[in-house]
């Protein structure tokens, strides 16, 4: 199997852009299901939403970074 890599693009506090490339995550969807539950499947990998107002982190105030479900990479600080 062949690597593959996306750039991917993080705005910092600094306002500075930082690209990275990184290897990109080639999974079926049967290992995607294994992965995440029915309503992070839905959302991350067929493009849904969830209700408004109903998710696990609408009103959460801890301070932290937030990470993707799928592959984990950092996508924003609680901070911005």
């Amino acid at each position: 199997m062949y690597e593959r890599h996306v750039r991917l693009v993080i705005r910092s506090r600094t306002n500075e852009m930082e690209q990275r490339m990184v290897e990109k995550i080639v999974k079926t969807d049967e290992e995607w299901r294994a992965q995440l539950s029915s309503e992070s499947y839905e959302v991350a990998r067929r493009h849904s939403t969830e209700r408004p107002f109903t998710g696990e982190y609408n009103d959460c105030k801890d301070a932290g970074t937030y990470v993707c479900i799928c592959c984990g990479h950092p996508l924003f600080s609680s901070e911005t």
